[in-house]
């Protein structure tokens, strides 16, 4: 269970408050993908913001190199609305990733990577994403792709989705906070879990280095009653809980609007903050 706010600022007052460091970004609208393919993967990318291609039929076996795959750790949660980053690993130099979902026509490509054996992507697994299902990732280059490493993918339900939907997943058992401040003003956060407005945290994790490990928050509004005006959302590095480092992906799915999907790293021990803290990722108007 989530710690409460005064519990964790208790706790922070006997710790050391360090800092926060934060990377790149792309806002990129929604692939044009077949309904099927949609139903499961919106979005395709490197971390550095090179978006996939949709390509019909599967990828084209032939030789290509082996990989491993590492997607963190086996409690995170996967979202409906929400991303997770891969490492894609091989002891050959590929320029290509495909990614797909077993028994779904249709798959992504990345092409055009730098020559290497090592690739950052992120998938971002579409709102209406549900059940389990198997994700296929493979590597390439223009010969064609080699064997695909399977990932099982089980959408976590506890936590909604709406016509304004923000999440942030991460890879390390830090605590991360999301904050979104909505158009009155009122701020939702591990302290203030609804407001007026309708808005709601529906998953909090790693509160204070324990708990569920599921290394994800979301904070959404019901389809019918998210409320007009400037959004501001806000990702906060509570504390590293002992990482090194720890990286982040935040996903907006605003309705009528493209897909916002940032990337970034925080470093430091973190900042124990409560209302007002964090790195501001995106300012935006529904």
């Amino acid at each position: 269970m989530k710690m409460t706010s005064a519990y964790r600022m208790a706790l922070a007052a006997a710790l050391f408050i360090g800092a926060a460091g934060c990377g790149g970004s792309d806002t990129t609208p929604n692939n044009n993908v077949t309904s099927g393919l949609a139903s499961y993967i919106s979005r395709v990318a490197t971390v550095s913001g090179t978006s996939a291609t949709l390509r019909t039929g599967s990828p084209t076996a032939s030789g290509g190199p082996a990989i491993t795959l590492d997607g963190g750790a086996a409690g995170s949660v996967n979202l409906a609305g929400g991303s997770r980053q891969f490492t894609v690993n091989s002891t050959t130099a590929f320029t290509a990733v495909a990614v797909y979902v077993q028994s779904i026509d249709g798959y992504y490509e990345i092409t055009g990577l730098p020559s290497g054996t090592s690739a950052e992507i992120v998938i971002t697994y579409a709102q209406g994403a549900q059940g389990t299902f198997t994700v296929g990732v493979a590597a390439g280059s223009g010969t064609g792709f080699g064997a695909a490493q399977t990932v099982p993918v089980t959408i976590y339900t506890q936590a909604g989705t709406g016509a304004v939907q923000v999440n942030v997943s991460w890879n390390t058992a830090a605590d991360v906070d999301l904050h979104v401040v909505d158009p009155s003003g009122e701020e939702i956060y591990y302290g203030h879990r609804s407001a007026a407005s309708g808005g709601t945290l529906d998953l909090d994790s790693n509160a204070a280095c324990g708990g569920d490990d599921k290394r994800a928050e979301n904070i959404t509004w019901p389809a019918s009653g998210a409320p007009r005006g400037t959004y501001i959302v806000r990702v906060d590095y509570w504390s590293a809980c002992s990482a090194s480092s720890t990286n982040y992906t935040v996903t907006a799915n605003v309705a009528g609007q493209p897909l916002r999907v940032q990337n970034g790293t925080f470093t430091g021990e973190g900042d124990f903050g409560g209302a007002g803290s964090g790195t501001t990722i995106w300012t935006f108007t529904y």
